[in-house]
């Protein structure tokens, strides 16, 4: 007989992920999945206790008499417990017994960490930067390269909704309130059938489901915004969620004249009756910024920058909303399914000049770069999957996803005639999987099957892990194939910074298709630390090469579009886990990517963009008291490799009624990343104190809320090692090195709890 059901909070009511459920003495047992759910097979007839623990959670054991009937417990209730005196939890040991094992590559964190450690601005792809598995080739951007693809490979997905450009334009922060983040979870590689649509990696946040019984939220006022959100209870079997911020950096609006605005809204309503949960989730963001560098050169004497102009004007938004339900149709059957709408509009504006007097030809010569994209990505999403758990510890997965695509693009030279395309597209895919638990070996063995409709060429993508226990060791493995029908454009070398990634559909050209070969193997150190070290080897078949000025040229935003493949390779260490009050993690990652495209080099092998062969991360968060956490991060990587140009291709236009003369630059090189920058270190600390006395703590206890948090942050401690991020040539002086951050910072605020 089979025992199944649902855990949750006793005074929240949220489900609770990776409570071990276990038989008391037997080895047979379960973990909660993200809803909570849980099924436990092949139980035998007489009276079983069922023991649930957690880290978090107060024990609880459950009598319960098992006849010739499936058993379904439609709710646990777990009492929290503190752990304050402890250190802080920030790896999540969840399920342990069974999920856990099958995730050959995955990178799991409690999203305390955002709370506990301040200099991570409570970010999430700050966060999952400091995974072994990421680097990146731009500190100003928040694109990121996971083992050696491209920054268009990774999906970011919100309850099961994907979200395009899920990053804040200003200051490049995700687009996700932290405290509406109830799980974070990244897949780098080997995930299964159930997952399609991107070849690199999959980050999974789901938002919290809202409070059952009291109100709760936060409050942040600061002198750049406002961030707050609030859970309450609807009804009885009913809860909510919303939360939302606003901010506009003060700096630049006055230091540099720059108006901008960056707006997030978060929202979530959660209901239940009889064996089915239904969950509204809506989401919506918004940029704007207008910045120019006229006024910030004020600040500087010296004469080289007189005459230089450069800035950008963005406009964005993001929106979100669908529907989502899992229901218990048999206490061995559950289905599941989502419909949902998600967007994106882009419209970024760059430009650069700098201007000099020809003293010969007595004109004023100017170089002058000036660029204009228009991007929209309208996405309708219908999946399912129906889960059937067998009684020969078999899970069958079946499932569908149809994804109607809406790709508008329009570039040109700012108010410059512009070119333009409008593509739709709709993809298929239905997937078949089993997952086989026979004593210490488990396997997942699945096949994928994708397309476009309206008579498209289908492409099987067969998946295959297993994971083999053995004392306080599992070797792991993982082989794959992967499809991907979406690229986006790359603009590093025509906008200032890429920011954003601009997309289109590769509807008549073949997809993107590589092969992964994953190894690796995890233990423990000891009861509360943990290693892993993973080797993999990614076939990068087909990828594509897409950049603005190919587009611009051959005049449609969709035609310029190069074919290509690539290799990528590497070995990650990682240690994690707690030593008396200390937690963290330290990982140090070898790895090496390479590209082919027939027009670079005429087909030779060069460095990829993101190729940083040394990592080393440490996330570091030490309990000094109950009130008090100390935090620090570090990194050391590798400079990014990029091209030196050895020479330029100058385009001339002269305006006979200013007498201006006006200069393009192409660059014409016989190399392709032939240069390394200096390697990048980064050391940041944080302070988080519960107040007990002071201006924070009466505030709070004057609005009768529940806590007053005081947050610090030193950035930069290692300032004396610069780090350039891109060097421009200025006539007359050389090349000069751009840096984002010349002194250490210091920065300190309240929050406050209700």
């Amino acid at each position: 007989m089979n025992i199944s059901g649902y855990v949750t909070d006793y005074k929240s009511g949220e489900s609770i992920i990776g409570v071990n459920v276990i038989i008391d003495g037997t080895s047979k047992g379960a973990a909660t999945d993200l809803k909570g759910f849980f099924i436990i097979r092949n139980v035998k007839p007489g009276e079983v206790a069922l023991r649930f623990s957690h880290i978090a959670y107060e024990e609880y054991v459950k009598e319960i008499r098992v006849s010739n009937k499936d058993i379904f417990l439609d709710n646990v209730s777990l009492k929290p417990r503190s752990i304050q005196t402890q250190a802080v939890e920030i790896i999540g040991q969840r399920g342990v017994l069974i999920q856990k094992d099958m995730d050959i590559s995955s990178f799991e964190v409690d999203p305390v960490v955002l709370t506990e450690m301040p200099q991570l601005d409570k970010d999430v792809f700050k966060l999952m930067k400091f995974s072994p598995s990421v680097t990146i080739s731009d500190p100003f951007s928040p694109q990121y390269y996971v083992r050696g693809s491209d920054p268009g490979e990774n999906l970011v997905q919100l309850d099961g909704m994907t979200i395009y450009n899920p990053q804040h334009f200003m200051g490049s922060k995700a687009i996700f309130n932290p405290y509406a983040i109830k799980n974070i979870e990244m897949l780098v590689g080997g995930f299964d059938a159930e997952y399609g649509g991107r070849n690199s990696s999959i980050l999974n946040i789901s938002s919290r489901e809202g409070h059952k019984s009291e109100v709760h939220g936060e409050f942040k006022p600061s002198t750049s915004g406002i961030t707050g959100a609030i859970e309450f209870p609807v009804s009885r079997n009913s809860t909510a969620m919303v939360s939302g911020r606003i901010i506009s950096d003060l700096s630049f609006r006055i230091l540099m004249g720059s108006p901008n605005i960056m707006a997030d809204f978060n929202g979530a309503y959660q209901t239940k009756f009889k064996k089915t949960k239904l969950r509204l989730s809506a989401f919506y963001a918004r940029d704007y910024m207008d910045y120019s560098i006229d006024d910030l050169v004020l600040f500087f004497p010296d004469t080289l920058f007189e005459k230089l102009k450069e800035g950008f004007i963005t406009n964005t938004s993001n929106k979100a909303f669908g529907i989502q339900s899992h229901t218990v149709l048999t206490p061995n059957l559950l289905l599941e399914s989502q419909i949902y709408y998600s967007g994106s509009d882009v419209d970024n504006k760059t430009y650069f000049s700098y201007s000099f007097e020809d003293t010969t030809i007595k004109t004023d010569v100017a170089l002058d770069f000036k660029t204009r994209i228009e991007n929209s990505i309208s996405d309708m999403t219908v999946k399912a999957n129906l889960s059937y758990f067998t009684f020969l510890n078999q899970t069958w997965k079946l499932g569908m996803e149809i994804n109607c695509l809406r790709f508008f693009n329009r570039m040109g030279k700012f108010n410059l005639e512009q070119v333009s395309s409008t593509r739709y597209a709709t993809l298929h895919a239905f997937y078949l999987q089993d997952k086989i638990e026979i004593s210490n070996l488990l396997f997942k063995i699945g096949l994928r099957n994708s397309g476009f409709g309206s008579g498209g060429k289908w492409q099987m993508e067969p998946r295959l892990s297993a994971a083999f226990r053995f004392k306080d060791m599992t070797l792991k493995a993982a082989y794959g194939h992967y499809y991907q029908y979406i690229t986006t454009m790359d603009s590093k070398n025509d906008e200032f910074v890429q920011f954003l990634d601009y997309y289109n559909s590769l509807k008549d050209l073949d997809p993107i298709y590589s092969v992964h070969h994953i190894l690796g193997l995890e233990g423990k150190i000891s009861e509360k630390l943990d290693y892993s070290l993973t080797g993999y080897y990614k076939d990068l078949r087909t990828l594509y090469r897409y950049t603005y000025s190919t587009s611009l040229l051959t005049e449609d935003p969709g035609a310029g579009i190069e074919k290509g493949s690539g290799k990528a390779y590497g070995c990650e260490l990682l240690l994690r886990g707690e030593i008396g009050k200390l937690s963290g993690w330290v990982g140090y990652t070898y790895s090496h990517g390479t590209r082919k495209y027939p027009s670079i080099l005429k087909g030779k092998t060069v460095l990829f963009d993101g190729d940083q062969p040394h990592n080393f991360k440490t996330v570091l968060l030490y309990k000094l008291t109950e009130d008090i956490t100390a935090s620090s991060t570090f990194q050391f990587s590798s400079g990014y490799p990029r091209t030196w140009e050895a020479g330029m291709l100058m385009h001339y236009t002269y305006d006979p009624l200013a007498n201006g003369l006006g200069i393009a630059a192409t660059s014409i090189t016989p190399v392709k990343n032939n240069v390394r920058y200096p390697p990048r270190l980064v050391w940041d600390i944080g302070w988080k104190k519960k107040l007990r006395s002071g201006f924070g703590f009466y505030l709070a206890e004057y609005l009768g809320a529940k806590d007053a948090i005081f947050t610090m942050t030193l950035r930069n401690l290692l300032f004396l090692h610069r780090d350039p991020q891109w060097y421009f040539y200025f006539p007359g002086y050389g090349y000069y090195g751009f840096d984002s951050e010349l002194l250490p910072s210091i920065s300190a605020g309240y929050s406050i709890k209700f």
